[in-house]
């Protein structure tokens, strides 16, 4: 008996569980917003996800104010080595997050000032829609090594302008470059994160802790 094929809707509600799962792959809550999943569901039920942006369909709020952070991370001591998950860090005015390995303190090796590029953060609706582009079930929070991974906040959007994250204020000062660490989780993965598709480096301007959870707002 041949094999009943799965009708359009259906596989688009398997992209669907696949891109919550991407979103959320521990079911958790961020902030006030929770996994949009019945929302989504029913606009692919409309088909209304193929007339209208991808990435406005990805976010909670994406066009909202504030954001939150959904996980943070920090370098190991080996170079490579996978980054450690932490529930809460500090961060120190001028130098970076403390106990990161790589960018706390660093001096720039032109002017020999501390450089600005002191805090990594992308967005986690680009991370999910670079593993639903590459056939993946998810990218695992921490996997593409970035300090701060963000939900429902455009960070691009905001380079040059300055965030406040409980006491902590950020100045977001340049796109992120992607490294051939990239290729190792996915091949391809590397070349989707280019022209700005990686997130956002940025300096810290008051020294404070950040923990997941907290509300991230546009000064």
């Amino acid at each position: 008996m041949a094999k009943r094929r799965a009708s359009p809707l259906e596989s688009r509600k398997e992209f669907v569980h696949r891109l919550v799962i991407t979103l959320y792959p521990h079911g958790a809550k961020y902030g006030d917003s929770t996994p949009p999943t019945y929302a989504i569901t029913d606009l692919f039920s409309k088909e209304v996800l193929f007339q209208t942006s991808f990435r406005a369909m990805l976010g909670i709020h994406m066009n909202s104010p504030a954001g939150t952070i959904a996980s943070l991370h920090l370098h190991p001591i080996t170079p490579g080595g996978p980054f450690e998950t932490v529930q809460e860090v500090e961060v120190v005015e001028g130098k970076g997050v403390l106990g990161d390995h790589r960018y706390f303190g660093r001096l720039s090796r032109k002017t020999g000032e501390p450089t600005r590029r002191q805090v990594s953060l992308i967005e986690r609706e680009q991370i999910a829609e670079h593993a639903i582009a590459l056939g993946l079930p998810a990218i695992p929070p921490g996997a593409v090594r970035s300090n701060i991974e963000t939900a429902g906040i455009d960070l691009v959007s905001l380079l040059g302008r300055q965030v406040q994250i409980g006491e902590v204020i950020l100045l977001i000062n340049a796109p992120r470059d992607p490294c051939e660490k990239m290729d190792a989780i996915c091949l391809g993965l590397m070349e989707r994160m280019m022209n700005n598709r990686q997130g956002v480096m940025a300096q810290v301007l008051r020294t404070g802790k950040l923990r997941v959870g907290d509300t991230i707002r546009p000064l």
